[in-house]
Order: C-alpha cells, then structure tokens, then sequence
C-alpha cells in the first residue's frame, strides 16, 4: 500500500510538472543531508525525524545538501548520489512533505593556487584577502553556486520544489578594488585605471565617486543574479530559488533578493528576525513589505530556533508565523525530534510538548489560510523572554576604542567565565579567520538563553546568534578589515554565567570605572581562578580595584601584593607592580574563608594614568591603546 502511495503521489508529481511550494509553508531543517553517504541507516533516520513531522502536521522538509568531509565529493550525476536524493525525495512524497532543500556555496575558501584565475578580494586599504573571491566575477560565483546547479537538474526527474543557497559563509564580503573590476569602472568613470590598489579608494572619495562605484558593484550584482536565475529556470522553470539569511546590508545579498522569484516559481526569502526568540514583530513584518517590494514574488519565511520560546510560546508564534508570513522554518529538527540532540542539554520542554505545539498551530493555520479566515484561531500572546537580547543599535553606535596589538600574539587562550552583560575586544587583520567559543555553563539552573553580536571595526554586524542553557558553541568569522572587532554578550541580571574564549591573537576586557569593570565568575563548574595581564604606559601609582558581591570574599594577586575584597566594605586596592613588563593579576579563592562567606564575583577596574584600563588573558595577546601599541 505505501508503494502505491508513493507511485501515484510521483505520478502526480509528474503531471504536474513540479511540486507546489504549500500555502502556508510549514516547514523544520536539518543542517546535514549526504548524498555521498551509504553507510547510515536512511530508514532509521527517516522515522526519527521525518515520521514527527508527518504527526505534527508539518507539510515542509528543507535538508541541507552537503557532503560527508571524505570523497567522493559531492557529485549529483553520479547514479548513487542521484539514487539517494531520490530516496529522500520519495520519503518526502510518502508523508505529504514537500522536499525545500538548501545547499551551501559549493567551495568554502578561495585557494590561491588552485583558484589562481580567479580574482580574490582586494579592499579599500590594498590588502588582498587570498582565500576570499571577489564576487565581481561570474566565473567565481558559477563555481560557488555548483551544488545550486546540480540541485536544479536533479529537480527535473525528482519532486524537489525548491533549492535555496546558505550565503552565510560569504558574509561578510567587502566589495573589491581587484584590477578587473576597477579597470571596468575605470572605463565608465574615466578615472586612471593604473592606480596603484591602496590608492583606489582614496582616489574614489577625493573624486566624490565612492558612491558611483557602490552603484557600479550593485547593477554588477544584478547581472550575476539574473544569469543565475535564468540558468536555473532554463534547466526547470518552476524550481523555487531562496537565499538564507536575507541580509539587505549585504550587496550581493541584495541582488539575489531582487532577482530570484519569477510569478512560475516564486523565491524563498529566509528571515532570521525571530530565531532569537523575540517572536513576529513588527520588525519582521515591516522587513515582509520591503522583501516584497523588491520583488513581488518573494515568499517570506521567518525561522525559529524552538529552544528559544516555551512550548506555549512555540504554539502561539507558529500559528501567528503562517498566518502572516508565507510560512515559518526551524533550526533545527533535532530539538524536538531527537532527545539525544546535543542541543537538549539543560532542556526545560519534552520533544513530546514541541511536537503537541507544533501540531495544533500547523492544524489551525492549514484550516484557516484555506477558508480564507483570519488569525484568530489561536489568540497572540507575547512572547515570554527564554533570551536576553543585546540591544543591537547601542552595540553599534558605540565609540571603538583606538587600541593596537602588544606583544607577539604568542600563548593560548583563556577561558574567560563571566555574568550578565559583557563586551571583549579583539584584533584581527584582513582575511584573517577569528574563532570564538561561547559555552552557557549554567544550563538548566538559569535557563535563559544568551545572545551574542560580532561587530568589525566599521560597526558591521558579522555574527548575531544565541547560545542555549547548557550549549556549547563555536564559530569563527573572516575579518573584512584590520582593526578592533567586539563581541557583545547579553545576560541578563542574576542571569546564567558562561564562558568566552576569544581565538585571535590579541583581545583586551575593558576594565575602564567602577561602572564599566572586567567581571569574573566563579560557578561551581568554574574554575576558582582566574589570570589577567596589565599593561603599563608609565612609571607611577597605579591600582587595581578589586570589590564582589553580597556574603562573598575574593582575593587577588599582582606582584608582592595581595588584596581581600569583601561584601560590604569598600573596593579592595591592589597595587601594581612598576616593572615594564607585563603585571599578572591572580584572581582566586582565599586559602582561609570566614565562615558564612563565599567566594564567586570578581569585579577589577584599574585606576592611574600609569595603567591602560584593559585587562588580557596573555601577556603576548595584549591590546592596548594606540600609539603604544607594538
């Protein structure tokens, strides 16, 4: 009987000439589908994750198609590879799901050798970024998109509706001064296209033409994602397009936002705006109405991340989401599919709870987008914050401190542990990968969520993502520039403690007033130590002042110097060391601890002009104000 089903449901398919992309999309993702895997049981894992969503009323897989890291390599025309996309095709079709697969650019990192032909990304200051294309060039975007192509063929002979390309590896992606672009602008322009390539853009601003070449890189774009979107419409003309995440400050992102729907096959608009747990603003409405004036036939998808919102919460937002949008996603399935999903540590609801939510707001929202009818079957109810949010315009309008690397960058990093609202600095140069850990060490004891934000030196946003009770996450971001990059982190007051551990090479804690202080935390699954490194720009007085919170005592170390901090009293003054070299502060419990008290808080801020008001956790990974800087 289901062979049948599924004969007659391809059958159909067929007639048809592709599957319809459903009214509203109800849809859940898995970061990882191999069509070079032969060696997982497909069976198995069909029933774990794609039997839930069949109960729960979903009506949407999206699977993001990326090979195993062994060969062979992600290759759609070889029949075994093709046979097993037809295996998830059919899966699919078995359980009325319709297949919305997503694909990552086909190559991570330009190789300079192997790539040679292709242009990498020159910026405004000269710097070549060798391992970065630059998207000027058709050539570089047809090898990027490959996986995109292979996807579109397999779409001829399998139901799949749509194929949609994760751009986040690209961002960020400064626009290029590389020779071929620049000469042809120079050609429009009339500008010398001999100019060296660290003269470039200041060339363009004495000339009042940074502007002119910004519009030049866009209509640029323009013709790159039209060819794609005729490529791949020629290959199947009702194949859905999509692009994730649809960063409008992006150029390129722009130009495929602009380009890819046609009115036989409308594009997937995938908007992060409540992955973070905010719910449907008016934010992510309003950015529904730009999306579409930019093309009428983007189709809005808003994702969740469902360990962001209660089960209660889940129900209200997934209803309000379709009603609204043109369907919602989630990253991803395993949170509530998969109790052994390393995600679920610390988790507060039960697979069974997410499922039961999701279930009565797909039924709801199927029966009232059919009738026509409004959203009133499930009544809105806001949000209750699962996450602390940074506030994201005050990260950005905050003044960069001038600060420059000392030291050789030599020595490993340490783990910070910390509370509630925090900012690092950090030096990267231009093309360099800066790896970041964040660990949310409190768990289920403070089951909040923290938020984080990456901002480079001109204030552009690189990273904005939370990190879940008990997660563990680690992610790096290409650095655009060279200068002082930030990481911001929201927790909330008596929120979880987590852990930092900033991989570039010199990062500095601002230790500035007693109202802006370095903050340490000892938890009961921290280390009770901590080390931080001082740097001095004078001989003289200077201190570190050393305080901690209420029923607690702290001690600290620098030198022959030590000072107790106590609840209740004032600061505790520890006097700096006047060697050059680089002054170590201990940070620990005291050997001796009066009864009742306690020790966890460390806050230290350095006073005197002889100091620079920045901690760090190496005494070569040092960053301290300009000109001192090495």
């Amino acid at each position: 009987m289901r062979m049948m089903s599924v004969l007659a449901l391809t059958a159909a398919w067929a007639t048809a000439g592709r599957p319809e992309l459903p009214k509203p999309i109800l849809c859940a993702y898995t970061g990882w589908f191999a069509p070079n895997d032969d060696e997982h049981d497909f069976d198995a894992w069909a029933k774990q994750n794609l039997d839930p969503l069949q109960a729960a009323r979903f009506n949407t897989f999206s699977p993001k198609i990326q090979a195993l890291h062994r060969k062979p390599a992600f290759d759609l025309r070889k029949p075994a590879q093709l046979d097993r996309m037809k295996q998830l095709a059919d899966a699919c079709t078995a359980r009325d799901l319709t297949l919305v697969t997503y694909v990552y650019t086909a190559v991570r990192k330009r190789d300079p050798k192997r790539h040679a032909k292709l242009p990498a990304i020159v910026t405004s200051d000269g710097s070549v970024l060798a391992h970065r294309f630059s998207l000027y060039h058709w050539p570089a975007w047809r090898l990027l998109l490959d996986h995109a192509y292979q996807i579109a063929e397999a779409s001829r002979t399998l139901p799949i509706a749509a194929v949609g390309v994760d751009l986040e590896l690209l961002m960020p992606s400064p626009i290029s001064y590389d020779d071929e672009a620049w000469g042809a602008f120079c050609g429009e322009s009339g500008l010398a296209e001999q100019t060296p390539a660290a003269e470039r853009h200041a060339l363009l601003k004495a000339r009042r033409k940074g502007r002119d070449y910004e519009v030049f890189w866009d209509r640029r774009l323009a013709e790159i994602a039209q060819r794609y979107e005729r490529e791949l419409h020629a290959i199947n003309p009702r194949l859905s397009l999509g692009v994730m995440p649809a960063k409008l400050g992006e150029y390129f992102c722009r130009a495929f936002v602009r380009h890819l729907g046609t009115a036989e096959a409308p594009a997937i608009i995938d908007s992060w705006g409540m992955y973070n747990g905010t719910g449907l603003t008016k934010e992510v409405l309003r950015f529904q109405a730009t999306v579409r004036e930019m093309n009428p036939h983007n189709l809005l998808v808003g994702w969740f991340r469902p360990d962001n919102y209660n089960a209660g919460d889940m129900r209200v937002q997934a209803y309000h989401a379709a009603m609204k949008l043109a369907g919602y996603n989630n990253w991803h399935i395993g949170m509530f599919t998969d109790e052994k999903c390393n995600l679920r540590v610390g988790a507060e609801f039960t697979l069974a709870e997410y499922q039961d939510a999701f279930r009565q707001a797909n039924e709801a929202a199927r029966r009232d987008r059919a009738a026509g009818a409004p959203a009133t079957s499930i009544p809105w109810v806001d949000v209750t914050a699962r996450v602390t949010n940074v506030d994201v315009k005050a990260a950005c309008a905050m003044p960069v401190p001038d600060l420059g690397p000392a030291g050789s960058g030599a020595g490993q990093p340490q783990w910070i542990y910390t509370r509630e609202t925090r900012r690092l600095y950090f030096w990267g140069a231009a093309g360099e990968e800066l790896k970041i850990e964040i660990r949310h060490v409190a768990g289920s004891r403070r089951a909040t969520s923290i938020e984080y934000l990456v901002l480079s030196p001109s204030r552009q946003i690189l990273r904005h993502e939370a990190v879940s009770p008990g997660e563990h996450t680690r992610f790096s971001v290409l650095a655009p520039a060279t200068g002082v990059y930030s990481l911001h982190i929201a927790g909330a007051l008596a929120g979880p403690w987590y852990g930092v551990l900033i991989g570039a090479k010199h990062m500095a804690i601002p230790a500035t007033s007693r109202k802006d202080p370095a903050r340490f935390f000892f938890g009961c699954d921290t280390p009770y130590l901590a080390t931080a490194w001082v740097t001095r720009r004078a001989p003289g007085a200077a201190h570190a002042r050393i305080a901690t919170g209420d029923g607690q005592m702290v001690e600290a170390v620098a030198g022959d110097g030590t000072a107790l901090a106590r609840a209740g009293s004032a600061p505790a003054s520890l006097p700096l060391p006047a060697a050059p070299a680089p002054v170590r502060i201990d940070f620990r419990r005291p050997a001796k601890l009066p009864d009742g008290l306690y020790s966890q808080l460390v806050l230290c801020w350095l006073e005197g002009a002889a100091v620079h008001p920045y901690l760090s956790d190496g005494p070569e990974r040092r960053l301290i104000p300009k000109p001192e800087a090495d």
